[in-house]
């Protein structure tokens, strides 16, 4: 016989039954499931040594032997069943029967054997058929098995009520799909058995379902037509012949909310929106609508001044799935000062339940919520009386840049759902787009900005510099004003340091130095710190890579005695940010990255010697009294 899969062996049950059978109490003389079990599946194998094996087997699982059991009937029985079992799967190929199947087989009335003995069933005198045994083994109908029997019951309704168009086809299959619903039990199971048995079946379907395409109507036509809500959308140049109107959008265009406390006052704007309500409201009481939804809006972002549209959210009966109630006929005369929307957009097509719910709630705060440019609106599930929208809702809007952040902020506090979780992301974000904005416009503004030229370095200064040449032969550093003041010779010099040197500008404010110590590896690889009344400098920045060198402005002398072997730059790791608990050390390393302190008064109030002899030793000391950009220097004093 031919099986969709190879049939099963009985070798393990079998197993199962001789090792653990007499350890099993059995009442009486009754069989057990899994001996039942084992017996079916080893007489599926068809081999006579199994029929011998289960033979006695199924006797050792008793604790009398010598009991009265038919077990020749019963096996003679279940040989002529599988031989019409596989006559009748030679016309309708099934799957075998599981051990789980055999076992509720067994246990229930169908069992295609008699009751002669206690627990026992004899062979049964009458004949039966192949396919009432197949039916009589067929598992109990599932979902699956149910939706199959309504889709070929509503399929054989609509051949039979068949009224030439595809539209009126549609109807009938829907109609004939909730007939089903109100059939009896018996009426139901004779449609699964007839999906299940009936090789005719399948073909009406498939020539139904094609013949469904052929008409025209797309397999989502009704889940469209039948939705539960719909987003209609009006777009027309109302008031853009009011210079009044124009003006007012113009002149706060970039004020949103000054825009919206305004535009409510404006009488043309009041008369659109007012025929928007009565409209809605007329369409729910023609074709029983459930709630609606609309409001008025100003097209911010349009290229005409002054546009606005309008958002009408509809909420459809979902009991009443009538002819009338489809959103075809409901958008055929859905106009507002007879004009017809421009779009719509289905809401819940397909949803159920919680689904279903959640569209509707989001379709009706999406002509509720403070969006950029929401001018008037009404409904007759009011926000957070009728309806109350969940914190998703609200970001979602946020994200497409329709609401601004103190919007959503304050949405989010009236949701009352995840409120300190949302509002720690609405701030961080607000902070990181705020520092975004400003470093792009930093960025742009030192793009574009030219510098006057430099005077010419002291020979303070060309020390200090030609000390890093290793570093200023860098790829990325080729545009800096370093690279032009080392030579081949001070870059085998400075390949052999293991400690440098810092350099110190000290004048007046106003005379450019931080500009002049930015110019010398570049103002995009330079980390500016700043050093005022600090002994302990943040270079958490530094561990970025981003930076070559490092900028102290308005340091002085008690940072360089706080942190003299920082500013050695040398091989070792030095620990920053350190405390009793030093739960905010960490350690960085310098090696020759080139510092650089300005200060408008590097001295003051340093009065030990030895600190002062050491800066002197570890530093090159740069005093300026005058610009140091334009006209040759003739001023500087080196210390």
């Amino acid at each position: 016989m031919a099986f969709a899969v190879s049939p099963p062996s009985g070798r393990a049950v079998l197993d199962e039954i001789g090792s653990s059978g007499r350890n099993r109490p059995v009442p009486g003389n009754e069989v057990p499931d899994y001996a039942a079990s084992a017996l079916a599946l080893l007489l599926q194998d068809g081999s006579a040594q199994r029929v011998e094996e289960a033979r006695q087997r199924l006797a050792m699982s008793f604790d009398d032997e010598e009991a009265d059991f038919p077990l020749d009937e019963v096996i003679a029985h279940e040989q002529e069943a599988m031989e019409e079992f596989a006559a009748a799967s030679e016309r309708e190929p099934l799957l075998p029967e599981t051990p789980e199947k055999i076992r509720r087989r067994f246990r229930s009335k169908q069992s295609p054997v008699g009751t002669a003995h206690a627990g026992v069933s004899t062979p049964s005198t009458g004949s039966s058929s192949a396919e009432a045994d197949c039916r009589s083994r067929s598992p109990k109908p599932s979902a699956s098995h149910l939706r199959k029997a309504r889709t070929l019951f509503a399929l054989h309704f609509a051949k039979g009520n068949q009224t030439g168009d595809a539209k009126g086809w549609t109807e009938k299959f829907c109609e004939g799909s909730k007939q089903f619903r109100m059939q009896s039990p018996a009426i139901k199971q004779e449609w699964i058995d007839k999906s299940l048995f009936d090789p005719e079946a399948g073909q009406v379907a498939m020539v139904s379902k094609s013949k469904k395409r052929e008409d025209g109507v797309p397999p989502d036509e009704s889940s469209k037509e039948y939705a539960a809500g719909m987003l209609f959308t009006w777009n027309h140049p109302w008031l853009l012949d009011d210079p009044a109107w124009v003006d007012l959008c113009r002149e706060h265009k970039e004020e949103p909310d000054r825009l919206v406390c305004l535009a409510k006052e404006h009488a043309g704007l009041k008369k659109i929106f007012s025929a928007l309500v009565e409209v809605c409201q007329s369409i729910c009481k023609q074709f029983r609508c459930r709630h609606f939804s609309c409001c008025v809006e100003c097209s911010l972002e349009a290229t005409d001044v002054g546009r606005i549209h309008l958002h009408s959210f509809i909420e459809r009966n979902c009991r009443e799935d009538n002819a009338w109630s489809k959103w075809s006929s409901i958008r055929a005369v859905f106009t507002v000062l007879a004009v017809p929307p421009a779009h719509a957009q289905v809401s819940g097509g397909k949803s159920r339940g919680r689904g279903r719910e959640r569209a509707m709630l989001e379709g009706h705060y999406y002509c509720q919520a403070p969006k950029f440019g929401h001018l008037l609106h009404e409904s007759t599930c009011k926000v957070w009386q009728d309806i109350f929208p969940v914190v998703r809702m609200v970001l979602h809007l946020w994200v497409k840049r329709k609401m601004s952040h103190e919007a959503a902020r304050s949405e989010c506090l009236l949701s009352r759902d995840k409120v300190p979780q949302t509002i720690g992301l609405l701030e961080a974000t607000m902070s990181l787009e705020y520092s975004a904005h400003m470093e792009h416009e930093a960025t742009m503004a030192l793009r574009n900005w030219k510098p006057l030229p430099f005077k010419e370095p002291t020979p303070m200064e060309l020390e200090w510099v030609r000390q890093f040449a290793c570093v200023a032969c860098r790829p990325h550093l080729s545009r800096s004003r370093a690279v032009n003041y080392c030579t081949s010779e001070d870059l085998v010099v400075s390949y052999g340091l293991q400690r440098f040197r810092f350099l110190i500008y000290d004048g007046p404010s106003r005379m450019g130095k931080t500009e002049l110590a930015l110019a010398w590896w570049g103002a995009q690889h330079t980390l500016v710190v700043n050093a005022q009344d600090t002994k302990t400098p943040n270079l958490r920045p530094l561990q970025s890579g981003k930076f070559t060198a490092v900028l102290y402005d308005e340091g002085n002398w008690s940072l360089c005695a706080s942190q003299k072997l920082l500013f050695q730059a040398s091989t070792r790791r030095i620990e920053l940010g350190q405390s009793q608990c030093n739960d905010r050390c960490y350690d960085i390393m310098v090696f020759r990255v080139p510092m650089i302190i300005c200060s408008n008064d590097f001295w003051n109030g340093c009065n030990d010697d030895k600190i002062r002899d050491w800066i002197e030793e570890n530093s090159f000391f740069v005093s300026i009294t005058e610009k140091v950009f334009g006209a040759p220097r003739t001023s500087f004093t080196n210390v």
